[in-house]
Parts: structure tokens; C-alpha cells; sequence
């Protein structure tokens, strides 16, 4: 066996060697500042007990893939892929794991052993969000009763499933088990991350069911899984294993959300544009930016996209957004909320307090949940498209509305643009806490 390992590192070290050189020439770079994350995220060295070292080489691996792979739309699970192969294996081993995986997922292919079929993660937006949707599902399947106390709260399994299962649970549970989840994913696949998510809610049924607010739920769902013992993740690992999931019920589930996807926000014909853009945007992807892009009026798509203030930059205060973005219109405004939900709105006028709503009709928002989609104004709507206060900014009448600090928010159905509230929740009004705000204008030149 170790003479069979030694072998296949070799060939993989030989051919890794190629296809660094494919990609960077004769000079290979010891650090990547800018990298394809796939619609993931890189965390710090902390969360993944790499070193530096390791973290480069993590960074090095996933822009290999993005040349390699340029048409490789949405795999938010890679950079933790990557990042957790790196405990197993040199740095051309798992590249050459994620490369093979990576071939399968986008071409469709299952890998088959005994007869049963494994599929190892998602590759674009929408097949993630049926994917996630179906744990929904199989949340109120499993645990009815916890299910309806999540309703009653207003809280979703989509809101915290789609980080477990980006990050294989890094984020919510201890590392050293997380390494136990990702032995079973490797062998199992992705309904791996099914059984743990499943198994997880219905250990800490018992104290979530006594949660009174969402936000309760979620601290008590991540603290209760940070500070599990090792005997607790023990458990929680065998309950896993005793949970049937059939795939009749994944197929039904399948089925019915994508009628229901399509039914609420139909995904729309765009012209594609490659936009101009200084500054990258934190909040919005490239190909999310692309299609907000399409959506511009014409005499935007001369210009160039140059970022006027962001709250990571420039902090969360109202008076310094006023400041940075007077006099600048029309503007893009993008927010990020905690639970990773993106949404925003192309603003007509410059941003300027002002004693009560102004604007044109030309505005409109849009969300990117479940589906990107654009809400614009029509003849006979109420016309309340912007109003800026010192302690407050609206769009729409409520479709966005931020607090002096950029901090709290809410998002509610809007009368001016016809719109649902923008973080895909079901109510009629959303409450939400940012993590970013940022606000784009549109500069001759590049």
C-alpha cells in the first residue's frame, strides 16, 4: 500500500507540475491575492487549522481549477473541499481529487459503486437551491414538530443549511468532526451532509424548541453545535447513519420546488454585457454583477462601475454614505444580510436628505433569491422610490430600508414595485442585520 501511495503521488506531483505550468509559465507564484471562490468563501486559518503556508496553497488549487474550468458556474462547496483535502494529502493529491470530482459534478456523472449512486456537490446556483430546498423539506418530514416551531418564528432551514453544507459544516461544529463528515461525504456524497444536518436539529431539538425569536434560534443552533463534546459528536454521528432518506422522496422533492421556483421568480432572458468595473464588488459575484449589469439603462454600459463607498471601507454610518455618494447618480446600492441574502436597487437620483420621497420611475430592485430578478416601477404605482432622512435611507416605500448605522434593516412588499420582501422570506415584512452595504456610480474612462 505505501509503495502503491508513493506511486500515486508521484504521477499526481508530475502532472500538477504541468498544470501549474499550463497556468502560471516557468514562475509560480508563492501567493494569490485574487482567487475564484465559486460562490464560496475563504475563512481564516483558524477555522480550517491550516497554516499560512497551507492557505496559499488552498488558494493556489482553486485558481488552477478556475483556468482549468472556465465554464464552471457555481460550486460554493470547493474552497472547503480543498481546504479539508489539504489535512489528507500534498497540495498536487488534492488537486488532482478536486479536479476528478470536479469533471464528474459538471458533466453530471455519478460516481457508482455497488450500484448506488454518489453525487458530490452542486454546479450552479439553482441546482444548490433545489438541493437545499429539499432539506427543507426533509426537516418538515423528519421533525414536524420543530418544523412548525421554525414556522411559528419565522425562521428557514435554507437560512443555515446553505452555510452547513458550503463550508461541510466548518462554520457550526468542531473541526475535529468535521473531519468525521467529510470521510463519510467522500464515501457517501453529498446526502452525507443531508443525514448530518438532519441528525444535528434532532439533537438540539429539545432546547431549539424552546426558542422564542429567530435570532434565538440560530445563536442557540450555533452555540449548542460549536460546544458539542466529543462524546455528543459520537452520538451525532451515529444518529446520522440511522436516518433513511429515500430517493422516491428527494425526486418528489425535486419535483414540486421546481415548480415552485419557477412559478414565483421565473428566470429571465438576459443580454449578456461584460460590465466595466474598477472596484470588484463583496456582495454581488461576477456573473450575478453580469446580469445587473444588463439591466442598466444604455448610457450606463459607456461608463465605468466605480465603488463610492462601502461599509467594510468606510464604516457603518449613514453620514459618511451621504458624504461619499453626494452629488453621484444614478448609483447602484447592493446589501448583504447576516444570513448571505443579497438584494439592492439601481437609484435614479443622487442620494440627498430630503423632507419626503423623490425619485423616477426609472428606479428598480431586485433580489437574488431564489432567481435573480428585476422589480420595476409601472404607470398608476405609488411613486415613493427614494427618500433619504439623517437617520435613515427608503427605496420603494420599504422594499429596502437601513437604519443610521447601516447595521439593521428591514425589507418588505412594496406598492412602488410590486416586489416581495427582497430577502426571499415569506412574510410580508422581513427584518435583517447587514454585514455590507455598497454603493456604486458610473465614471467616464476605465
Amino acid at each position: 500500500d505505501s509503495k502503491m501511495r508513493s506511486h500515486d503521488g508521484l504521477l499526481a506531483n508530475m502532472y500538477y507540475a504541468k498544470v501549474l505550468r499550463r497556468v502560471f509559465g516557468d514562475r509560480v507564484p508563492k501567493r494569490c491575492p485574487a482567487i475564484p471562490t465559486f460562490g464560496g468563501s475563504i475563512l481564516s486559518h483558524n477555522q480550517y487549522f491550516l497554516t499560512a503556508e497551507g492557505i496559499e496553497a488552498a488558494k493556489r488549487i482553486l485558481v488552477v481549477l478556475g483556468v482549468e474550468h472556465p465554464d464552471l458556474e457555481h460550486v460554493a462547496t470547493l474552497p472547503a473541499l480543498v481546504f479539508t483535502l489539504l489535512h489528507y494529502m500534498s497540495e498536487a493529491e488534492a488537486y488532482s481529487v478536486c479536479h476528478v470530482l470536479t469533471v464528474s459534478s459538471y458533466e453530471n456523472v455519478y460516481l457508482h459503486e455497488g450500484g448506488r449512486l454518489r453525487r458530490f456537490f452542486c454546479t450552479n446556483e439553482v441546482v444548490e437551491q433545489l438541493y437545499v430546498a429539499a432539506f427543507a423539506d426533509l426537516v418538515r418530514k423528519n421533525t414536524p414538530q420543530l418544523y412548525e416551531r421554525m414556522v411559528h418564528i419565522n425562521i428557514r432551514p435554507e437560512e443555515f443549511a446553505t452555510d452547513w453544507f458550503r463550508t461541510l459544516f466548518v462554520t457550526c461544529l468542531p473541526f475535529h468532526f468535521c473531519l468525521r463528515i467529510f470521510d463519510s461525504f467522500v464515501t457517501e456524497g453529498s446526502r452525507t451532509l443531508y443525514r448530518v444536518g438532519l441528525a444535528l436539529l434532532t439533537l438540539l431539538q429539545t432546547e431549539l424548541l424552546l426558542c422564542t425569536s429567530d435570532d434565538e434560534f440560530r445563536n442557540t443552533l450555533f452555540k449548542s453545535g460549536r460546544s458539542l463534546t466529543p462524546a455528543q459528536a459520537s452520538s451525532l454521528m451515529k444518529l446520522s447513519f440511522t436516518i433513511t432518506i429515500h430517493q422516491t422522496d428527494l425526486q418528489k422533492f425535486n419535483t414540486e420546488n421546481k415548480e415552485r421556483f419557477s412559478a414565483k421568480t421565473a428566470p429571465q432572458d438576459y443580454v449578456f454585457i461584460r460590465p466595466k468595473v474598477r472596484t470588484p464588488s463583496s456582495i454581488l459575484t461576477p456573473l450575478q454583477l453580469e446580469v445587473v449589469w444588463s439591466w442598466l439603462p444604455s448610457r450606463c454600459h459607456v461608463k465605468t462601475m466605480q465603488l463610492l463607498f462601502s461599509s467594510k471601507i468606510d464604516g457603518y454610518s449613514l453620514s459618511m454614505f451621504y458624504q461619499k455618494v453626494k452629488k453621484q447618480e444614478p448609483t447602484l446600492l447592493f446589501v448583504k444580510t447576516k444570513h448571505g441574502r443579497c438584494f439592492g436597487a439601481y437609484i435614479s437620483k443622487a442620494w440627498r436628505p430630503q423632507p419626503s420621497y423623490y425619485g423616477s420611475g426609472e428606479s428598480w430592485v431586485f433580489s437574488s433569491y431564489p432567481h435573480l430578478k428585476k422589480y420595476e416601477w409601472q404607470p398608476g404605482n405609488k411613486d415613493y422610490f427614494m427618500l433619504a432622512k439623517p437617520d435613515h435611507i427608503i427605496v420603494g416605500g420599504g422594499a429596502i430600508w437601513l437604519d443610521a448605522e447601516l447595521w439593521k434593516g428591514r425589507t418588505a412588499k412594496s406598492t412602488t414595485f410590486e416586489s416581495p420582501p427582497l430577502d426571499g422570506r415569506s412574510s410580508d415584512i422581513s427584518h435583517f442585520q447587514c454585514v455590507m452595504v455598497e454603493v456604486y456610480g458610473f465614471v467616464s474612462g476605465y
